[in-house]
């Protein structure tokens, strides 16, 4: 039936995060602009480098799926635009990931908040510590499944994140408050805000 899907289960080596939305899900619009919160959803993007083994990790499990869905030989029945599709692509050919030479990227997501954990596998509730940039693991379930449409699609369904690693921050992002204030040496006070801190008032202020 063409709501039937084929799930296969995959957990990632550590790998980069991007785009993360774990905490909170991104809301949804149409290329009009038009909200539509029925697609709201929890989402990242994997940045996976090419030591890690992981991208022919991912590709055997898209495999795997479309063929258990669909069949042996599912590559020669797909669409260019099927193919296109497939969640396992070059970083090369995105313009935010293009300076990952020899990397690849996927989009996962979920309706369900996936579970965030450190290393010790205690809960992450500080949306600031899981930021694009760093290391983590991914559990993931690949989705093979055809639309009402009958087009053939695989989906990577987002499950369960670990942090594993701080490094740079992707796209700048925005700085801690050390990183702001811990650089500029002493700092001058003003002998106006000296001058309040004599008096009564100036000490309700603080």
């Amino acid at each position: 039936m063409a709501n039937e899907t084929t799930r296969v289960q995959i957990v990632t080596n550590p790998i980069r995060i991007s785009f993360p939305y774990l905490f909170e899900k991104r809301k949804m619009k149409d290329q009009d602009g038009t909200r539509q919160p029925e697609r709201d959803r929890f989402e990242c993007v994997l940045l996976i480098p090419p030591s890690t083994g992981d991208a022919e990790k991912i590709e055997a499990a898209i495999g795997e799926a479309m063929a258990a869905k669909f069949g042996d030989g599912w590559e020669s029945e797909l669409s260019a635009m099927e193919m296109a599709k497939l969640p396992l692509k070059k970083c090369e050919t995105n313009k935010w990931f293009k300076d990952f030479t020899g990397w690849h990227f996927v989009n996962s997501w979920s309706k369900e908040r996936p579970n965030v954990v450190t290393k010790d596998f205690e809960d992450i509730i500080d949306a600031d510590k899981v930021y694009a940039g760093c290391w983590c693991r991914f559990q993931l379930t690949l989705l093979a499944w055809e639309s009402k449409k009958g087009g053939k699609l695989c989906l990577v369904s987002l499950d369960n994140v670990m942090f594993i690693a701080d490094d740079d921050r992707l796209g700048g992002g925005k700085p801690t408050a050390k990183d702001s204030f811990g650089g500029f040496g002493e700092v001058k006070m003003p002998a106006e805000l000296k001058a309040a801190g004599d008096t009564d008032e100036g000490a309700d202020v603080f």
